[in-house]
């Protein structure tokens, strides 16, 4: 086990050093306005309020003091604290002491590094204890320990030294240290593996004031408090990238390091830096943290990156110095898509050609349905003549392009009129193709525009009927087909209900239905959409449906009663 101690008397004029390169953990000098150490605790069987105190200042003069007035307080003569050598950082500035209470009081106190004895009459014996701030030396071995000190005493009064690695829970004293009988300032220099590799550890003093002595001597004091290690140069490694190997323009990734053979200083700053494709590295940082232990810096990537495959990256920290191994792996970042094509037009078929410089898996997509296909070269043939638009689009790994077109296309229209008859219905099938625009004409009747195939028309006359049909695209071409047909009969194709009627029909402003308990009718037009709907709150017998607002045609009338329906077909003819 490691564990030595150092006890070195500085004399003023006097000086023997070594100068160590060392990591500095904690340094408390008391010269600012918070210093991390905690005075006055009841650790170690003390108390926080008695006859002297700990506390933090820059008096040295000492002199005869005649306090408050009372049965016990005499004039104290107080000894001057010695001055502090030029070793220390601010020589003669503030330091840690013990001050009696009493010298405190009045108006001219002098509160330099005394104590008020214990004599069993006046003053009371007690234990006085101060400690720092919790330090942290995980992962760091051969820390050392270095404070000044001064101290007067006797048998009875001294000071002592204790640590604690649980975060103050207990408290070890150091054996074979006493802070006594040193009326110079002196430099003890503690190494101890018991220090190394601790998370909470704590340093404290204790000034012990039994009873058996009268009057006022030099107390403790203590200045310059340091927890070293020596500074070892650390390995540092750049890991592999957490994400792909490809890289992205303005994409976010995470680069792990570790560090290993030791840690680097409080005010380090690790740096990522970026080499070019081909892996050379020029100083292009593009993301820092600070730290003194392995962990991983998040950076956005440049927004412009030439496509290569070269890229690397490597961490490198600045105190110590020390420039990080770069990442095992290279990195790809793709060249830039750069999209065109050309197409010709053959009827319906476009053949389309992939003339880009760069496009990895370019694909074909031919509106409206989406279609997709792949190749340099492609044909696509269109169902139907009309504008569409032809799109190539591809993706290299980081971002997506499309170029889209549109393209023409026009096919031979054919019209072929092939209608059946069913009583007074004629249905006529879809047999157009290549048309953008279709009518249908029922000679002396009616004309219909763009129909919605099967296409059904009712006749209200027997005898023979022509009918013609004319389609066109928007190429200008056409076709004209023509036939007749005749109509036998006027009766309804849908079986007549006993319990309803409907009159008249055809009919012309109104209708009339007569039943039994009817609870609901609807009126449908031959596209299916509902035009009409009356929902009675208790069944009727009868009721009736206004068509003035209807257009001419066939409508297919529902009745719907208890657990009965019955379907009429209407002809409306204003």
């Amino acid at each position: 086990m490691r564990q030595y101690f150092t006890l070195a008397l500085l004399f003023m004029g006097s000086l023997a050093a070594t100068n160590v390169s060392a990591q500095q953990i904690y340094f408390e000098d008391f010269e600012g306005n918070n210093p991390q150490v905690f005075m006055n605790t009841n650790n170690v069987n003390s108390g926080t309020t008695f006859d002297n105190s700990w506390v933090i200042n820059n008096k040295y003069t000492g002199g005869q003091f005649t306090p408050i007035s009372g049965t016990c307080f005499a004039t104290l003569n107080i000894p001057t604290t010695g001055a502090q050598p030029n070793t220390i950082s601010s020589p003669n500035g503030k330091y840690m002491h013990i001050a009696s209470s009493q010298s405190q009081l009045g108006t001219n106190p002098m509160d330099n590094a005394h104590y008020c004895a214990a004599d069993q009459n006046c003053y009371f014996s007690g234990n006085y204890f101060t400690r720092t701030a919790a330090l942290n030396t995980t992962g760091i071995s051969n820390v050392t320990l270095k404070f000044w000190w001064i101290a007067g005493g006797s048998p009875n009064a001294f000071g002592e030294m204790y640590y604690s690695t649980n975060g103050g829970s207990t408290w070890t004293q150091w054996q074979g240290l006493s802070l006594a009988n040193q009326p110079t300032w002196t430099q003890t220099v503690i190494a101890s593996n018991i220090f190394d590799n601790q998370a909470n550890l704590m340093i404290g003093w204790r000034f012990v004031n039994n009873n058996g002595q009268a009057g006022t001597l030099l107390s403790l004091g203590i200045d310059d408090i340091e927890v070293s290690a020596p500074v070892v140069t650390p390995n540092l490694a750049t890991d592999d990238l957490t994400s792909g190997n490809v890289l992205c323009p303005g994409m976010s990734i995470t680069v792990p390091y570790t560090v290993s053979g030791g840690n680097f200083q409080g005010n380090n700053n690790f740096a990522l830096e970026m080499s070019d494709a081909t892996g050379v590295f020029s100083g292009n940082v593009i993301g820092t943290q600070s730290g003194t232990s392995s962990g991983s810096i998040t950076a956005t990537l440049p927004q412009s990156l030439p496509g290569g495959n070269g890229y690397k990256f490597r961490v490198n920290a600045s105190n110590p110095v020390v420039q990080g191994t770069a990442t095992p792996g290279a990195y790809q970042a793709p060249d830039d898509l750069n999209l065109s094509f050309t197409h010709t037009i053959s009827g319906l078929t476009v053949n389309v050609t992939n003339t880009s410089t760069v496009s990895p898996g370019a694909q074909w997509l031919f509106c409206p349905n989406n279609s997709t296909a792949q190749g340099i070269n492609y044909a696509h043939t269109f169902a139907a003549s009309g504008t569409y638009c032809v799109c190539l689009t591809a993706n290299n790994g980081c971002v997506a392009d499309t170029i889209c077109e549109d393209v023409t296309v026009c096919a031979d229209v054919v019209a072929d009129l092939l209608p059946s008859v069913n009583g007074p219905v004629v249905t006529i099938p879809d047999n157009v193709s290549g048309a953008d625009s279709v009518v249908l004409i029922f000679t002396g009747l009616d004309t219909v525009y763009n129909p919605v195939f099967p296409y059904q028309y009712t006749y209200t006359s027997l005898g023979p009927k022509t009918i013609c049909l004319y389609a066109y695209n928007d190429c200008g071409k056409s076709d004209t087909s023509c036939t007749e047909v005749t109509i036998s009969s006027t009766q309804s194709l849908f079986e007549h209900n006993e319990w309803a009627r409907i009159a008249p029909n055809p009919a012309n402003q109104l209708v009339q239905i007569t039943g039994s308990n009817i609870h609901r009718v609807k009126l449908i037009n031959m596209t299916g959409q509902t035009v009409f709907r009356e929902h009675f709150s208790s069944a009727v017998n009868a009721a009736s449906i206004s068509l003035s607002s209807l257009s001419n045609g066939i409508y297919i009338l529902e009745i719907q009663g208890e657990n009965k329906t019955a379907n009429y077909r209407l002809l409306v003819q204003h």
